[in-house]
This record gives structure tokens, C-alpha cells and sequence, in this order.
């Protein structure tokens, strides 16, 4: 998972102003592999302590990757907001996943990108 959400951010720049080429590569990332999308948010909690622990080290490890670059973002911020422990980014990210978890009940994988503004205020808000 974190080398496909990484491929979605990769051509980001930190300095991105409003961090919504971030947000938006890794929301097209995800919709651009429908299947594993699927898999991922809504099976895989069904499918055992093995696979449910490998998508808990996922999560950490795209938790980890993601501080810098959160930190980033709320430090241009005006005014600048504070730094994310890695606690704070975690809970981000499950609000994150309950939100894709939701909008994949109703709607199919490709209209991902369409959270990203949702996204960017969880960020600013946090």
C-alpha cells in the first residue's frame, strides 16, 4: 500500500501551498486500482488475523511517511499550525479511512479524488 499511495504523492512538491497535489495523487492512486481499493478498505477486515495485521503495518508505515509532509503542509499554513505527533497522524488517517470506507459503500473507487478538499480540511482542522 505505501508504495502505491507514494507513487500517488511522489510528484508532489512539499512546498505545495495548499497540499492538494498530494492529497489528490494518492485518492487517484487509489482509484486507479479499484480492486485492491476494495480489498483493502472494506474485505480485508473480514479475511483473517494475517491479513489484518499486514494492513495495520500498512497503515503505520503510510502514517509514518505521511508526517513529514502533513508537518509540511501545516507549517506553511497562515498562520502556521502546530506539528503532528505521530498519535495525531494516525488519527487522522483513520478518520481518512472511515471517510474512503463510506464513500466506497455508495460510490465506485474512481470518484475517490472527489474527498481531497474533505481531506485537506481534516488536515487544517486537526
Amino acid at each position: 500500500m505505501l508504495i502505491l499511495l507514494s507513487r500517488g504523492a511522489a510528484d508532489a512538491e512539499l512546498s505545495d501551498p495548499d497540499g492538494e497535489a498530494i492529497v489528490s495523487g494518492v485518492l487517484a492512486a487509489l482509484a486507479g486500482q479499484p480492486a485492491f481499493t476494495r480489498m483493502f478498505f472494506l474485505e480485508a477486515m473480514a479475511a483473517g488475523q494475517r491479513i489484518r495485521e499486514r494492513r495495520d503495518k500498512a497503515i503505520d508505515d503510510f502514517a509514518a511517511a505521511a508526517r513529514p509532509r502533513l508537518n509540511s503542509f501545516r507549517a506553511a499554513s497562515n498562520p502556521p499550525l502546530a506539528p503532528l505527533e505521530q498519535e495525531d497522524v494516525l488519527t487522522l488517517v483513520g478518520a481518512w479511512i472511515e471517510l474512503i470506507i463510506h464513500h466506497l459503500v455508495r460510490h465506485e473507487a474512481s470518484t475517490l479524488p472527489t474527498l481531497t478538499q474533505r481531506i485537506l480540511r481534516q488536515v487544517r482542522r486537526f
